[in-house]
C-alpha cells in the first residue's frame, strides 16, 4: 500500500502554483506513514501528483509517480493480473520494472475511464497526461483503499487520507468509479450493483459452497504476490482462520518459510486461545500481543486521527488493530499481513443476521453491508494498519468471490441456517455455507469451524467494550452536544460516540462535517438494540 496526493488543474499552463506545490508537499509528509520506504512530489504542467510508497512488490524499483512517455500516475494498490496485462493488452508496451503498479499509465492513456474495468486488484489511483490535457482518477469496485476528492473553480483534489489536506473539503470518491477532465463521474464497474442474486435459478446449495471455496482458495493465492516477508492476521475466528489455513497451506507448497501469524486481546481474551488452536493445528510461527485496558483507552485519541471517523463500532474495532500492527512493524520483518474483513458483510455473518425476518431481507441487508463497507470494514483494515506502516489484505473482498456471494449464492443459502456437514452442531449456524465449504478440507479444528460469530471487538476481551463505554461516559460529560450536533449535522449515538466526535473535531476540525449526516447507522432497523456488539443480540449469543 501507498499514500497518494495530487492536483489536477483545470488549465493548460506551465508553471505550478508555488501555493499548490506547497500544499501537496506538506500533503505527502502527512501521508508518510502509508509509505515510509519512499516519497516524492513531482509536477506534470500545472498538475502535481505527490506519493509516499511502502514497497512491497518488486522494492528496488517501481518508485513513483509512475512516468512514461504518455503520463504519469500516483498510485495506492496492488494489481493482481499485471502480469496478464502485460503478455497480453500491453504485450507492446515497453515497461521498465516488474512492479504491479506500471500497468496502470499506459492503460489509461489508451482506454481512459474503461482502464479500471480491466484490472484485477484493489487501487486508488490519479493519471495525469503529460500535456495537461486529460487525467485518470479511479477507486476500486468495493473502495478498498481509499480515496477522498474536491472540485475546485480551478482544478481537482485527490488524497488517500483527509489529514492530507487538513484545509480542502472532500468528498468520499465513490467505489468502482472513475472521474476524467470532463468532470464527469462515471461507473465502471456495472459488473453488480451487489444486490439480490442476479441469477435466476440460483445453483444448488452445495455448488454454492464449491464455487466459494474455489474462488476463496484462488483470492489468497493472488495475495500472495509479495517479495518482502508477510503473515496473517489470525483472531480464532472463522474467517481469519481460514485465511490463515490456505495461505500457510500454499506457503508450505510453494517452499516458502511458515508464515508469521498474529492474534491480539486483553489477558484470558475468547480470541486468543481460539487463535493459539488454530496456529497449532495450521502450523504457523504464532505471536500473541496482548494490551491492557488502560493501554487501549490511551490509544483512542490517536486511533480516531488515524481512521478518521467517528463510528462507534469502527473505533472499538480499530484501537486492538492498531496496537497489534504496531506490534508487527516494532518487532518483526513483516510489511504485509492478511485478514478476514468482508466475510461477515457477504454471508450474512453478524449475529443480529438471525433475527432478519425473511431470507430476502437479509439478502438486501447483506447488499447494504457490502455497498458501504468502504466506510466501515475496508476503512478500519486500510487505515488502522497503514497508520503503523503496515499493508493489510482482505482476500474475502475479491470480485471473484463477491460474484459468488453477492450474485451466485441464493439469499436462503446466506441466511443462518442449519449445516449439511455430519459433524455440524445441531440448530441454525451463520454463515453456514462457509462453514460447510470447508468441513471436508481437514482445515480447521471443529471447534474453530462451528465457532459462534465474535466480533473483532468483543473477541479481544468483553471487558474491553464494557470498559471503553464507561470511560467515554466520563469523557463526554464534559462535551457540548448542541455543539456537535450543530457541526457534524447530527447529534452523537451515545456518549462514546460524543467522546469520538470532540476527538474528530479536536484533530481534524476541516473535516467535521464530512463525517455527519452521511453515515449509515451500522445495525438494520429489524434489530431493537442500536449498539453494534454482537453481545447485544441477546437472544443468539451464546
Amino acid at each position: 500500500m501507498c499514500g497518494i496526493i495530487a492536483y489536477v488543474s483545470k488549465g493548460r499552463g506551465v508553471d505550478g502554483s508555488p501555493a499548490r506545490l506547497e500544499t501537496v508537499e506538506r500533503g505527502t509528509e502527512a501521508l508518510r506513514h502509508r509509505g515510509p520506504d519512499f516519497a516524492q512530489t513531482r509536477s506534470f504542467g500545472q498538475s502535481l501528483l505527490g506519493h509516499t510508497r511502502l514497497a512491497i512488490v518488486d522494492p528496488s524499483s517501481g518508485s513513483q509517480p509512475i512516468v512514461d512517455g504518455d503520463g504519469a500516475a500516483a498510485v495506492n494498490g496492488e494489481i493482481y493480473n499485471h502480469q496478464e496485462m502485460r503478455s497480453r493488452a500491453l504485450s507492446d508496451y515497453d515497461f521498465r520494472s516488474s512492479c504491479d503498479c506500471e500497468v496502470i499509465p499506459p492503460a489509461c492513456a489508451r482506454w481512459g475511464t474503461t482502464a479500471p474495468s480491466s484490472l484485477d486488484g484493489v487501487f486508488a489511483f490519479v493519471w495525469v497526461s503529460l500535456d495537461g490535457t486529460r487525467f485518470v482518477a479511479a477507486r476500486d469496485p468495493v473502495g478498498v483503499n481509499p480515496l477522498y476528492f474536491a472540485e475546485t473553480a480551478d482544478g481537482w483534489w485527490f488524497a488517500s487520507e483527509r489529514k492530507a489536506l487538513p484545509d480542502v473539503p472532500l468528498r468520499a470518491f465513490p467505489p468502482g468509479h472513475a472521474l476524467s477532465e470532463t468532470g464527469e463521474m462515471r461507473r465502471y464497474h456495472t459488473e453488480a450493483p451487489w444486490g439480490v442474486p442476479a441469477l435466476s435459478p440460483a445453483p444448488s446449495y452445495a455448488v454454492a459452497a464449491s464455487e466459494l471455496r474455489e474462488a476463496l482458495e484462488g483470492a489468497v493465492r493472488k495475495r500472495m504476490m509479495a517479495d518482502v516477508e508477510f503473515g496473517v492476521l489470525l483472531s480464532g475466528g472463522l474467517d481469519s482462520s481460514l485465511i490463515a489455513a490456505i495461505a500457510q497451506r500454499e506457503a508450505e507448497r510453494r517452499g516458502l518459510p511458515r508464515l508469521k501469524s498474529f492474534s491480539v486481546g486483553l489477558e484470558g481474551a475468547p480470541d486468543l486461545g481460539a487463535a493459539r488452536a488454530v496456529a497449532e493445528r495450521i502450523g504457523t510461527d504464532h505471536h500473541e500481543v496482548h494490551f491492557t485496558v488502560e493501554e487501549g483507552l490511551a490509544a483512542i485519541p490517536e486511533v480516531v486521527l488515524a481512521i478518521e471517523t467517528v463510528d462507534t463500532t469502527t473505533v472499538r474495532a480499530s484501537t486492538p488493530m492498531l496496537i497489534l500492527s504496531k506490534w508487527i512493524r516494532d518487532n518483526t520483518d513483516v510489511k504485509m499481513v492478511m485478514s478476514g474483513e468482508g466475510s461477515d458483510e457477504l454471508l450474512c455473518g453478524y449475529l443480529y443476521f438471525h433475527l432478519a425476518p425473511s431470507a430476502e431481507a437479509a439478502a438486501e441487508e447483506s447488499a447494504r453491508k457490502v455497498r458501504s463497507l468502504h466506510m466501515y470494514d475496508c476503512q478500519r483494515a486500510n487505515m488502522a494498519t497503514m497508520g503503523a506502516s503496515l499493508e493489510a489484505r482482505v482476500p474475502f473482498l475479491d470480485l471473484a468471490v463477491l460474484r459468488v456471494a453477492m450474485q451466485r449464492a441464493a439469499p436462503e443459502h446466506k441466511t443462518p441456517r442449519p449445516p449439511s456437514a455430519a459433524d455440524a452442531p445441531a440448530g441454525r449456524v451463520e454463515k453456514a455455507l462457509l462453514r460447510d465449504a470447508f468441513a471436508e478440507s481437514g482445515l480447521l479444528p471443529a471447534e474453530v469451524l462451528w465457532r459462534q460469530k465474535e466480533q473483532f471487538g468483543d473477541g479481544v476481551g468483553h471487558s474491553w467494550i464494557d470498559s471503553l463505554r464507561a470511560h467515554a461516559a466520563k469523557q463526554a460529560a464534559g462535551v457540548d452536544r448542541l455543539a456537535l450536533g450543530r457541526a457534524y449535522g447530527r447529534e452523537p449515538t451515545c456518549d462514546e460516540q460524543a467522546w469520538y466526535m470532540q476527538l474528530f473535531m479536536d484533530a481534524l476540525p476541516g473535516h467535521v462535517g464530512e463525517v455527519g449526516s452521511g453515515s449509515e447507522t451500522w445495525v438494520p432497523e429489524w434489530n431493537d438494540d442500536r449498539d453494534p456488539s454482537g453481545r447485544s443480540v441477546r437472544a443468539v449469543y451464546g
